[in-house]
């Protein structure tokens, strides 16, 4: 039996944390924590020898678990590929499909509304054009997409959609209890 990853991927605000906390409410389910930046550069994964770093650490999972990753390479495909222009993002896409199957990654990317102004935290600042195009390029590049909040305009949280939230709930334990 080989160990199952859950990536959960999306633009900013749009559940991720949340979701994450709901799902280690479950003790079958642990977290892959690792920082987000380092000396101030946010973490990517792109060349071959982080790849060859995620298959030696794979090896040590235990399968008894499933493992949560808080973004990962559909980030790197997004952001690196698609907005910044540093790697060939429809190259890249190709290799996370292989790397879906090869490591058993359940893939969940969240989406959100767009915004009518920029935005920025403490790991990115992006013009509301650019944080827009990152939605699209979610929305249209990965497969398994939800919307479980909305929001205005300006980033303000208005509801969370239920329906779609015992959708995603119900794909997970699928994927899980596959």
């Amino acid at each position: 039996m080989k160990p199952k990853i859950i990536v959960i991927d999306g633009p900013d605000n749009s559940g991720k944390s949340t979701l994450i906390e709901s799902l280690l409410s479950d003790k079958k389910y642990r977290l892959i924590d690792f920082p987000k930046k380092i000396n101030g550069k946010c973490i990517s994964l792109g060349t071959d020898n982080d790849k060859a770093l995620v298959e030696t650490l794979y090896k040590f999972l235990d399968p008894n678990f499933v493992y949560i990753l808080d973004r990962g390479y559909p980030s790197n495909i997004v952001y690196s590929g698609f907005l910044r222009g540093e790697m060939d993002p429809y190259v890249e896409l190709e290799d996370w499909i292989d790397f879906k199957k090869e490591f058993n990654i359940i893939e969940i990317i969240l989406t959100r509304n767009p915004l009518d102004e920029d935005f920025e935290d403490d790991l990115i600042k992006l013009t509301k054009d650019e944080f827009n195009v990152t939605i699209q390029k979610y929305e249209t590049c990965f497969e398994n997409v939800f919307k479980i909040l909305n929001h205005d305009g300006h980033n303000n949280l208005l509801n969370v959609d239920m329906v779609e939230l015992k959708r995603l709930n119900e794909y997970i334990e699928n994927k899980v209890n596959k």
